[in-house]
């Protein structure tokens, strides 16, 4: 506890170690810094001394700047302490429908004329176009809607 308070202390002053009663409390706190959403744990500890006065500190628990982009395939949300989250809040695998590139804060659909059945795309490209035969009339899809009505065709790629 005592360098605890020396570390705020002013210079010639003397820190006397006291019996005090310690809480602390660890908290998540999303800042936003230059359009970027930066996650930082902080913990919050406070000194109670016998006489009931009480002394706050807060001190960093994390990065305060994000270490590295969310991995291509996958999308970070927010708070996320992976590169490659699965747990659904922070992030998780690109679903598919969509693709993710490096840095993805959120899926990107494939556009209308193609689809993906895929999870873990990362590329435009991993879109593929809609089957021949088929219509794919809006973007996000899994697999073509259906085949193409009676009385008209569909080419690869057809949109309706």
């Amino acid at each position: 506890i005592g360098a605890v308070v020396a570390r705020g202390a002013q210079p010639g002053l003397r820190v006397v170690p006291v019996r005090c009663v310690v809480r602390a409390l660890v908290v998540h706190v999303a800042v936003v810094a230059g359009g970027a959403e930066l996650a930082v744990r902080l913990a919050l500890h406070v000194l109670v001394e016998p006489g009931g006065a009480e002394h706050r500190l807060v001190t960093p628990l994390g990065a305060v700047e994000p270490t590295g982009p969310c991995d291509e395939a996958y999308y970070c949300v927010s708070s996320a302490v992976s590169a490659d989250p699965r747990d659904g809040p922070t992030g998780d695998i690109c679903p598919n429908g969509t693709y993710c590139p490096a840095g993805s804060a959120h899926p990107v659909q494939c556009p209308a004329g193609t689809f993906s059945g895929a999870i873990g795309n990362s590329r435009l490209e991993d879109c593929a176009a809609c089957t021949a035969g088929s219509y794919c009339d809006r973007n996000g899809l899994a697999a073509p809607v259906g085949p193409c009505p009676s009385g008209f065709f569909c080419p690869a790629g057809t949109l309706a």
